[in-house]
């Protein structure tokens, strides 16, 4: 009794020691997103308040996933049929919430915000239906959303939405192939989450440089179209690093 009384003593301070970690993030992203839509970024030396200025989506993408996931692997999270009636009415709430906000035209710092929550449309279902996902679908997911923006790469759709498309495509790469203890709450296969951490902080970087370099037209393309989402690639980074603090499994 007295040492079952202490596992459930250890759990739930891990538990709680989880939890703090998420509920610091979010916080830290949310104070950040309220300075530079409050342009209060005025104490940052100038090329500084620019940079992180323009990178507003960034933590808006952060603090919605973050939540999302923590809420889906937290003891209160939604089961069975409800998984599915909460995912199709946060589909419809960011949705319509997105499209609130793009047409907010007299408040530009807050129209930018437009494009996480369109993602945060589509990754809410995603995460919540179906509970555990194969790794091809998560492949199929991203390949749809790779050939879609090929396809209608011309469009205005496209072109204007490209921080939320390229969110969709990453988002389930990392969720369920590359790192999938994050959303499942289990040790589940290899884990790759450090390259992947990587990759997410460092590829726009390499991408604003590849921009800039004499390159065959269509890599030309795909550089600058990936050099304009950095801030899907930020946005997924702060995740996957409050991932690695709050829920990463011991691995032996």
């Amino acid at each position: 009794m007295a040492l079952s009384e202490g596992v459930r003593i250890f759990e739930s301070r891990l538990t709680r020691r989880s939890g703090w970690w998420v509920v610091g993030a979010v916080v830290g992203e949310a104070v950040v997103l309220a300075a530079i839509v409050g342009d209060m970024l005025g104490f940052l030396p100038s090329h500084l308040e620019t940079q992180v200025g323009h990178n507003s989506e960034v933590f808006v993408l952060a603090i919605g996933l973050t939540l999302l996931l923590a809420w889906s692997r937290g003891r209160r999270r939604p089961r069975g049929g409800l998984r599915i009636v909460v995912g199709v009415a946060g589909l419809v709430l960011f949705m319509a919430l997105g499209i609130l906000v793009m047409r907010l035209d007299g408040l530009p710092r807050v129209k930018t915000l437009n494009e996480p929550v369109f993602a945060l449309a589509i990754l809410v279902p995603y995460v919540l239906i179906p509970q555990r996902r194969p790794r091809a679908l998560a492949v199929a997911v991203s390949a749809v959303f790779v050939l879609a923006t090929a396809v209608l790469f011309h469009t205005e759709l496209v072109r204007s939405q490209a921080e939320s498309i390229v969110a969709l495509i990453l988002a389930p790469l990392g969720l369920d192939v590359l790192a999938r203890w994050v959303p499942r709450g289990d040790d589940d296969g290899p884990d790759h989450s450090v390259p992947w951490g990587l990759f997410l902080l460092l590829a726009p970087v390499a991408l604003m440089v590849l921009e800039r370099l004499p390159i065959p037209a269509g890599l030309d393309a795909v550089a600058t179209y990936g050099s304009r989402a950095n801030e899907a690639f930020w946005g997924l980074f702060l995740v996957q690093a409050t991932a690695w603090l709050a829920w990463r499994p011991e691995r032996r």
